[in-house]
C-alpha cells in the first residue's frame, strides 16, 4: 500500500489521473509474481508520469466553465418562468 501526498493545491488533478483506467493498466503492466500474489514496485509506480497543468491556465479554464454554468442556471430560470407563464395561460384558456 502506498499513500501519495501531492502538494501545491493540485490534489484533485492528480487524483483524477490516478483513478483513470490508464493508471491501473500501467500498474498491471509492471506487476511481478503470480496472479494470486502479484506485486508492484514503488519504483515502477513512481515512474508513472502525471500531467499537471499550469495553475494559471487551470484558473482560466475554470473561470470559463463557471461562466458557462452561470449562463445555464440563468437560462434554466428563464425557461422555468416561461413554462409557468405558458401553463397559466393554458389553464385560463381551458376555463
Amino acid at each position: 500500500m502506498v499513500r501519495i501526498r501531492p502538494g501545491n493545491g493540485i490534489n484533485e488533478i492528480i487524483y483524477l489521473q490516478l483513478i483513470h483506467k490508464t493508471f491501473s493498466d500501467y500498474l498491471i503492466s509492471g506487476a511481478q509474481g503470480s496472479a494470486n500474489q502479484a506485486s508492484i514496485t514503488l519504483e515502477h509506480t513512481f515512474k508513472y508520469r502525471v500531467l499537471v497543468p499550469n495553475l494559471e491556465s487551470l484558473n482560466d479554464f475554470f473561470k470559463h466553465i463557471n461562466k458557462y454554468i452561470d449562463y445555464k442556471i440563468m437560462e434554466n430560470q428563464k425557461l422555468t418562468e416561461l413554462k409557468d407563464l405558458l401553463l397559466s395561460k393554458l389553464a385560463t384558456i381551458e376555463n
